[in-house]
């Protein structure tokens, strides 16, 4: 667990969430990043969530698992299936939510994401190999909103596709392993998001107060697109802040060579 991340005990979590029963939530599509203590605490986040955005709205949370398929990532890489548990770096959250009744999850071999509700099949289908952030994308476009709770900026969805927008030609690219329909396992080459984010604490800390609506202690509640365009214009302006101090990560080669694009 991030040192800045702070997990939500079942108590805790239920009181902060019955702050949030008055607000506009029904019928909406929701991003949900979230941490938690343990299980039972996620499964009544879970529970809480479902109640809150009802039959008609949809629910959509990162069940990311690069730290086990990425074959640069993980000596001993196993194959993405669609049980397969979250990364325990994302939290016990994001696993409860998939093995939820009802919930769909799509197979992107590293960065899947799980949803349920009215939309899910809708926002799964654009979760292809070469678009790890379909869904936040679509979601963005649908002027949905993102819901934060407890959840450091390592791992917050919206960062990277900010980071997306505000570097124009940044693709980083990896081979995974997943089962294929036949039941056989496969490798394939597929765009991913970053696996280095020690950056994405210098967004969190400059972006303005006024530009997140913050809800209750720990929580936030905003329309996802004004988040990621504030993200997004903070690293365009200094992107540099996105660069962490090893000379041997990939991710900042990477981002180097984007940021000397831009700037000419």
């Amino acid at each position: 667990m991030n040192a800045t991340e702070r997990a939500s005990s079942e108590t805790d979590i239920a009181d902060r969430l019955r702050r949030l029963e008055g607000l506009p939530l029904a019928g909406v599509a929701v991003l949900v990043d979230a941490h938690v203590a343990d299980a039972h605490t996620a499964a009544q986040l879970v529970a809480a969530l479902r109640s809150l955005v009802g039959t008609e709205g949809t629910i959509v949370m990162p069940a990311f698992t690069q730290n086990q398929t990425l074959l640069e990532s993980s000596a001993r890489p196993v194959a993405f299936h669609a049980d397969l548990e979250v990364d325990a770096a994302l939290g016990r959250a994001s696993d409860a939510f998939r093995r939820n009744a009802g919930c769909l999850r799509s197979i992107h071999p590293t960065n899947s994401f799980a949803a349920c509700g009215a939309r899910s099949q809708m926002l799964l289908s654009t979760n292809l190999d070469n678009n790890p952030l379909g869904p936040v994308k679509k979601l963005n476009l649908l002027n949905a909103l993102s819901l934060r709770i407890d959840r450091s900026a390592a791992f917050y969805t919206p960062y990277f596709l900010a980071e997306l927008q505000a570097l124009p030609g940044l693709r980083y690219r990896g081979t995974a392993k997943r089962i294929n329909i036949a039941g056989f396992e496969e490798r394939v080459v597929i765009d991913r998001i970053a696996t280095c984010t020690a950056g994405f604490a210098a967004i969190d800390a400059g972006l303005a107060d006024s530009s997140r609506a913050q809800a209750a202690d720990g929580i936030s509640l905003q329309p996802l697109r004004v988040l990621v365009r504030a993200a997004a214009s903070a690293i365009a302006s200094a992107p540099e802040q996105l660069l962490c101090g090893r000379t041997d990560c990939a991710d900042c080669t990477t981002r180097r060579a984007a940021i000397a694009r831009g700037a000419h």
